[in-house]
């Protein structure tokens, strides 16, 4: 009688052990799912990007021996490009997904006005009622004169002496 009970209840010992096992198991290959679940999307936005972010061209002649254009190009092609394109046209490849019409940098034409403080204040505070958001709280004064002049030589027009110096410009809200 003591064989008959060991034997039923060693089964029944090794289906606990083996359901135990198998949670353990089935735990551990839950959490490989879930972090494969978390890492694809990363991975193939990656992916995504490399593939269809605007290529870079060297920078001209103008820019690479201009230490405050070649800093504000840098920025703009971390912050603006987005929209704006690499050559500042408002073809930029996210343009394209939205409603309005991105600002075209390059006709010299700027709606919001083509004076230092003008560009400076819709870098600084954005333009309302559309995608152009404020940067003041990401890029600091230099940053902002930087990018600034970049948009004017995108344009064509000359650069204001006023982005060179170390004073702020002063801009009109509204």
């Amino acid at each position: 009688m003591v064989a008959a009970l060991s034997n039923t209840e060693l089964p029944a010992d090794q289906d606990q052990n083996q359901n135990e096992n198998a949670g353990a198991s089935l735990n551990r290959t839950g959490w490989w799912v879930v972090i494969l679940g978390l890492l694809l999307p990363v991975v193939s936005l990656v992916l995504v990007y490399t593939i269809v972010r605007p290529s870079i061209p060297p920078p001209p002649p103008e820019v690479l021996n201009d230490p405050l254009l070649m800093k504000g190009r840098s920025i703009y092609f971390q912050r603006c490009v987005g929209c704006h394109g690499v050559d500042g046209s408002g073809h930029g490849p996210t343009a394209s997904n939205f409603s309005e019409r991105v600002g075209d940098l390059t006709d010299g034409k700027w709606i919001h006005g083509d004076r230092p403080e003008d560009v400076i204040r819709v870098i600084k505070v954005g333009v309302p009622d559309s995608r152009m958001l404020p940067w003041a709280n990401v890029l600091d004064d230099s940053e902002t004169k930087a990018v600034a002049a970049y948009c004017f030589f995108l344009s064509k027009l000359p650069i204001p002496e006023a982005f060179r110096g170390d004073e702020p410009i002063g801009i009109e809200e509204g």
